[in-house]
């Protein structure tokens, strides 16, 4: 094989490889708003979807509460989620994700992303909701599993 081929072979996995890495940042990303859209909608099933199915998945709202494991972050969601909003209609969970900030490991198979999230929400006190704004972060960790990005830790601050 000639010098040139080689080169030109090697320039092609370069840009394969760096083609691959922008649709992985992309994916995570979409993955985040899919579950930041599901929460706004009380979709809670759906933000359940967004993780890994290892034991070790974690769900941190900082200062509030650490959920371990699928069974403590499904309780959160489908109990404690659904119960704080009620059957009401005026519930509003509106959290828009910005400034993403995306860092994918060199080997491909994990990723560390963050976000600033602004937005506001109503729950229900009494027979008026009551609102308030939200300013935070989320920060998150991924990994691949079966060809998709899905979320390891979710941490609110």
């Amino acid at each position: 094989m000639s010098s040139a081929t080689e080169n030109t072979s090697a320039l092609y996995a370069g840009l394969d490889n760096v083609v691959s890495r922008l649709n992985w940042e992309i994916d995570i990303q979409n993955e985040m708003g899919r579950y930041a859209f599901n929460f706004r909608g009380t979709k809670y099933e759906r933000c359940l979807a967004a993780f890994s199915e290892r034991q070790d998945i974690t769900l941190e709202i900082v200062g509030t509460a650490l959920f371990r494991g699928k069974e403590q972050i499904r309780n959160y969601y489908l109990n404690c989620c659904k119960a704080m909003d009620g059957d009401r209609m005026d519930v509003m969970h509106d959290r828009f994700l910005g400034t993403p900030l995306v860092e994918i490991a060199a080997d491909g198979k994990s990723a560390e992303a963050l976000w600033i999230v602004e937005g506001e929400e109503t729950y229900p006190v009494g027979e008026t909701p009551k609102g308030a704004w939200i300013w935070g972060k989320y920060q998150a960790d991924f990994i691949r599993e079966n060809g998709a990005w899905k979320i390891l830790n979710l941490r609110y601050f």
